[in-house]
């Protein structure tokens, strides 16, 4: 939860297009930025770039038969079976296995604030309006998930969303005789942007030595992003927008390393956000948005997974995304700034058999810009 004071409302802050970036895609994402709007009392909530927030992933596949062919070596069960806190597996689906994995994830993120418009006598006393106001977002992201191992060392994998979201801004003018607080509720819900891409495991590590994947992701603006909604007179979106309208290409590099009776493992990534024309009004005042560059994301996670026995496993670890400033017009607005959404996140992991798996994680939002809450089951089964 955030709790800020402002000095003095700007009409119209900056636009900074977040992510969740986070281990290979939420990303937790981020749930921060981007279009931020002043008016008649009521504040937006910022945009969500994307809708891939941080979550709980666990390779639980058993190795393939034969480990030393030639297309590589398999990774040892232990390793696979280790809960990983993050949304991209540790190591590789192996040839020839299809796993199939949906998932639920639940977030929250709130914003307490106090706007003063006037002037301070003292210290102890303002004279001019002051505004209190209470923001809350809450996400439900339905996610149907499948990766399908090429080879030993090579595998694709795919991304359909479905997201709902709704706001509650909450805020009462103290100094004006407010019988009641004003509220402002918004809605929005359908398809996200739908992800797919590839990883690759480069070296084939003896005697306990680490592993090293690359991967490559795309995202698709398939969901409604913050320029496809409607926008009132005053410049607020009337419904939420589900994904980010821009399409981004995200290369990344993993490692794992085996420790028994641990695995540590981290992955650092760097998201591009391709800019595009939008050339769209979003007041009956006049404004309008133009070319829109949105921010690129620099991420990083690290972790440690531990098995309590040969079914069960729990991890923890750290996510952090930077988001960097998003232009319009290649102008950067004025008053914006660098995002930081860092997380610290939980995961438990039970495996049922060599196909079926429960997964558990919980994110707590360690940075003001990070969801206050994150909760993801997931129920990964392997064909």
């Amino acid at each position: 939860m955030r709790n800020m004071l402002r000095v003095q409302a700007k009409p119209l802050a900056s636009l900074v297009v977040a992510a969740s970036a986070l281990a290979g895609g939420t990303a937790m994402a981020a749930e921060k930025s981007p279009w931020v709007k002043e008016s008649a009392g009521h504040e937006n909530f910022p945009i969500i770039l994307a809708q891939n927030e941080t979550e709980l992933m666990v390779s639980d596949k058993a190795a393939a038969s034969g480990s030393n062919q030639a297309d590589g070596v398999s990774v040892p069960d232990k390793v696979k079976d280790i809960a990983m806190s993050f949304e991209r597996p540790g190591v590789l689906t192996p040839k020839g296995t299809f796993l199939f994995d949906p998932s639920l994830q639940f977030s929250t993120s709130s914003s307490n604030r106090i706007s003063i418009l006037g002037y301070t006598i003292v210290p102890a006393i303002t004279v001019g309006l002051i505004d209190l106001r209470s923001l809350t977002r809450n996400s439900i992201v339905a996610s149907l998930e499948g990766r399908y191992g090429v080879t030993n060392r090579l595998e694709v994998e795919g991304r359909i969303p479905y997201v709902w979201q709704w706001d509650r801004d909450r805020s009462r003018p103290v100094n004006q005789g407010a019988p009641a607080d004003e509220t402002f509720n918004t809605r929005g819900s359908g398809l996200g942007d739908v992800e797919f891409g590839f990883r690759y495991q480069l070296n084939d590590p003896l005697d306990g030595g680490a592993y090293y994947i690359a991967g490559l992701r795309a995202v698709a603006p398939t969901g409604k992003g913050p320029f496809d909604v409607e926008y009132g007179d005053d410049s607020l979106q009337k419904e939420i927008p589900t994904g980010s309208g821009f399409w981004a290409v995200q290369p990344s590099i993993g490692v794992v390393i085996p420790s028994d009776p641990a695995v540590f493992y981290g992955r650092a990534a760097y998201q591009w956000n391709i800019k595009k024309k939008v050339d769209k009004q979003i007041s009956a005042s006049g404004d309008s948005v133009g070319t829109v560059d949105p921010g690129d994301i620099l991420s990083f996670n690290f972790g440690m997974g531990f098995g309590i026995n040969e079914k069960a496993s729990f991890s923890i670890g750290y996510d952090h995304a930077f988001v960097l400033k998003s232009k319009i017009d290649n102008k950067t607005p004025d008053g914006a700034s660098t995002v930081q959404v860092g997380s610290l996140v939980f995961g438990f992991s039970y495996k049922f058999n060599s196909r079926e798996t429960a997964n558990i994680s919980l994110g707590v939002g360690v940075t003001d810009d990070a969801p206050d809450v994150q909760l993801t089951l997931r129920a990964p089964y392997s064909m």
